[in-house]
């Protein structure tokens, strides 16, 4: 994921994510606040559908072997999601 990755969050929490980032980067850009972006580009956790949590988490949690998704040499990144009320 880069700067130009859009922001086409298909749930709920991602598109109050995505309206958050376009509402701080405007008051950035504006100079009326200092802000920096952080994403991951898989999220697992409540709530939370990515590749990780259908493909790979369920996956080893029932002893299955785990499908390489793209190149196993890449750098990739994962998040964990705690959205619905957990800490």
């Amino acid at each position: 994921m880069t700067e130009a990755t859009p922001l086409a969050a298909m749930g709920r929490m991602g598109q109050v994510r995505a309206r958050v980032w376009r509402d701080a980067l405007a008051a950035h850009q504006a100079w009326r606040l200092r802000v920096a972006e952080v994403r991951a580009s898989d999220f697992d956790g409540p709530g939370a559908v990515s590749a990780l949590g259908g493909r790979i988490a369920r996956r080893i949690r029932q002893g299955m072997s785990v499908p390489v998704l793209g190149s196993a040499s890449r750098p990739h990144t994962y998040g964990v999601a705690r959205d619905r009320g957990s800490t």
